[in-house]
Parts: structure tokens; C-alpha cells; sequence
């Protein structure tokens, strides 16, 4: 069997708010999150999507995942506006607020996964 290409296989992606400094361990944590969300998200609604993601393992890819940074909630609003005007599934997520920060907070947004072409659109944003 041959390989796919590169830029055939999707991607999932995480923007994570810069504003928060959040440290490594809670950053971490919270793309898990994220990440372990979307794919539920995925499976449910889009089967054939899920089924090309997760098998990028079994062809020698890497269910490949990029963490991109926003400045604020705004900007994490605004990606998560794109992803449903596009009909990219997102997930939102929002820290219990029980440990390192204060209150219930929104820390950061997985979307996806998508494959690159559509990816471009969202080039303005930098990696974490």
C-alpha cells in the first residue's frame, strides 16, 4: 500500500490562551483535555474524519496535533466563531478553577481535525 502524502493526512489543532501564563503542567493538561474532547466530538459526528485521523498511527503518521497561542478569550472566541462558520468541529474548554486558577476559565479551544488546505485559513495564528 502506498502512502499518503503529507498533506493529505488532517491535523488537529489547540489555540491556547497566552494571557493566562499558564504553567507547563496545567498547559498540558488542558490541550489533554481538549484534544481527548475533540476526538469524541469527531467519532460522533463525523465517523470517515475520525477513522482518516486515527489512522495515520497505523500507516506510520503521528495523529498529528499543533498548539497555536491566542492573546486572550477574544481571540479564542473568534477562532472558535471561524471554526463553526467553516463547520470545523471545536470544542471549548473551560478549567474547573479548583487549582491554579481562580474561577472557572476558558483556557483553550481544539478544532479540527482538518486537512491543510483548509488549515490555511487559519495561518494568522503563531505556535504556542
Amino acid at each position: 500500500m502506498a502512502e499518503k502524502p503529507e498533506y493529505v493526512c488532517p491535523v488537529m489543532y489547540i489555540a491556547v490562551r497566552r494571557d493566562l501564563n499558564l504553567p507547563a503542567g496545567k498547559l498540558a493538561v488542558q490541550v489533554a483535555h481538549a484534544a481527548s474532547r475533540l476526538l469524541i466530538t469527531t467519532y460522533k459526528i463525523n465517523d470517515g474524519l475520525f477513522r482518516d485521523y486515527m489512522s495515520q498511527d497505523v500507516d506510520g503518521g503521528s495523529e498529528a496535533k499543533i498548539v497555536l497561542g491566542v492573546d486572550n478569550l477574544d481571540a479564542l472566541y473568534s477562532v472558535q466563531n471561524k471554526c463553526a462558520k467553516l463547520n470545523i468541529p471545536s470544542v471549548l474548554v473551560q478549567d474547573a478553577g479548583r487549582t491554579v486558577l481562580p474561577e472557572p476559565t476558558y483556557t483553550c479551544l481544539a478544532f479540527g481535525p482538518v486537512y491543510r488546505d483548509i488549515a490555511k485559513k487559519f495561518r494568522y495564528l503563531t505556535l504556542y
